[in-house]
């Protein structure tokens, strides 16, 4: 969530792997001119969701645009009752409005880093922590909790920070899922068994699963093995199933670059993939089309 990244290494262009899908195009945001990180998209597609710059030291919020068209958005500004004092982002919701955010707002209390809200009418209300999912491990975090359109699964990222961890790049970050019970969640005792193909010694984490359960999109990264080395690698991966309780099959890349090319989102549809590369100094939202 918080990670130090080599900026001074040359960048080669974010190529599209998967033929299924258009080259990668740019969504100009006018009124905001900061970085665009973590996107999401409502079901009904009206709403883009995203959060600001993560960097260390920077109090991350979460924000949002109306989507009038799949490359034309228009600003409305920070989230109304979102954001904290500490950090806030990776922004998901259900069809019935419950909104799930990653905060920080509490972790030294509690070491509870996810939250839902309701949105309605363009703000965030009833905010509060989703029971079922810490660990309660200081230095480990429930990040980018994905929340499925009928508001029964979440699909999450388990991720400590530690010795390894230095700088805010995490030592380890593995994908986890959790399915609704009563209030909260409980932790998927098939989780391990679902995400074995998509889970390495790499850091996964920032998936999102389709309407129908039967693909993700995630991101993958090398960074805290092989940073002193220069050899920085993030990739968008996607893999597939036959069933919405099978184990998904091996993910295949999709994006990848040297610089951050992270959070995927997916339409309803599945027509359009939104996530956020870093460009020269500043993180920027694309858009793919599927073909």
């Amino acid at each position: 969530m918080r990670r130090l990244v080599l900026t001074l290494l040359l960048s080669p262009p974010v190529q599209a792997a998967e033929p299924a899908f258009g080259p990668p195009r740019a969504v100009e945001l006018p009124g905001y001119d900061a970085d665009v990180m973590e996107p999401f998209v409502s079901k009904d597609g009206r709403w883009l969701f995203f959060n600001d710059s993560n960097a260390p030291g920077h109090d991350t919020d979460i924000f949002f645009a109306e989507r009038v068209a799949p490359e034309r958005l228009v600003y409305k500004g920070r989230l109304p009752g979102a954001n904290s004092p500490k950090l806030d982002g990776i922004p998901s919701m259900d069809e019935a409005g419950w909104f799930y955010l990653t905060s920080g707002r509490s972790y030294d209390k509690d070491r509870v880093s996810i939250y839902r809200g309701r949105f309605r009418d363009g703000a965030l209300g009833e905010v509060e922590p989703v029971p079922g999912l810490s660990l309660d491990r200081r230095g480990w975090i429930n990040m980018g909790a994905q929340v499925d359109a009928g508001g029964d699964t979440l699909l999450f990222a388990d991720t400590r920070f530690g010795l390894l961890g230095l700088f805010g790049i995490p030592a380890w970050s593995d994908l986890a899922l959790a399915r609704r019970e009563g209030k909260g969640f409980v932790r998927d005792p098939d989780s391990a068994r679902i995400l074995a193909r998509l889970n390495t010694h790499e850091l996964e984490y920032g998936g999102v699963m389709s309407v129908d359960g039967l693909e993700v999109f995630f991101t993958r990264t090398r960074v805290p093995f092989l940073l002193v080395f220069g050899k920085v690698r993030f990739q968008i991966m996607r893999a597939t199933r036959s069933d919405p309780r099978a184990p998904f099959g091996e993910p295949t890349a999709l994006l990848s670059g040297r610089e951050p090319v992270e959070g995927p989102t997916l339409t309803r549809d599945g027509r359009w993939l939104y996530f956020h590369k870093k460009v020269g100094d500043r993180h920027r939202l694309f858009v793919m089309e599927r073909d």
